[in-house]
């Protein structure tokens, strides 16, 4: 007898354990964010490797990484923000992130809510669509705004388990501080500095 055929969401979520070597259960890949630009970095075990290393995008952030939780699809995933002048904004930032998920008709399970994250304080929430359940937490590290989330498909219970599979993630977890940026070499050979000699 033939096992059935996998569907679209089967084969993607098969490709995805395969190409980022997910071993289920076991936290057999480390996961090292450099902090060479500035930003504070991290240091993790994960049952997978990233889908991608860490990228500066457009809008200056850094997405860190996105590893796979489960055969299901659930992932795991963080990105440096932007620079916070103080504790304050993380909680003003996860407020107004809801606001966001909210009006694109996301249905709220819970938050925001005060939580200790990756050993910081910070605040959390759930949310719904459709077909996905997203867990955001917002936190703060040496002057810079994170979100680290668990999206899974729409299902209670692969979600609960999606996140007690991100704590065992988490009580891994060592922030790298950040490392000044080089300050770059003067051009002393440009248009208004000739050449010595």
């Amino acid at each position: 007898m033939r096992p059935p055929a996998l569907t679209r969401r089967g084969r993607l979520h098969r490709d995805w354990t395969l190409s980022t070597g997910f071993s289920a259960g076991e936290l057999t890949h480390e996961i090292v964010v450099d902090s060479a630009d500035g930003r504070p970095g991290e240091r993790f075990l994960s049952p997978s490797r990233s889908f991608y290393p860490p990228s500066v995008c457009a809008d200056e952030s850094r997405e860190d990484f996105r590893v796979v939780l489960d055969r299901h699809g659930g992932t795991f995933a963080s990105v440096c923000l932007h620079p916070i002048l103080d504790e304050r904004e993380v909680e003003q930032s996860a407020r107004s992130s809801l606001g966001r998920l909210l009006e694109m008709r996301r249905e709220r399970s819970s938050g925001p809510a005060s939580v200790t994250i990756a050993g910081r304080p910070g605040f959390g929430h759930t949310t719904h669509s459709r077909s996905s359940t997203l867990t955001d937490w917002k936190l703060g590290y040496e002057g810079w705004l994170f979100v680290i989330g668990v999206l899974t498909r729409r299902n209670r219970r692969l979600h609960e388990r999606a996140l007690e599979q991100a704590r065992i993630i988490l009580a891994t977890w060592e922030w790298l501080p950040p490392t000044p940026k080089p300050f770059p070499s003067p051009n002393l050979t440009g248009p208004r500095f000739p050449p010595l000699g």
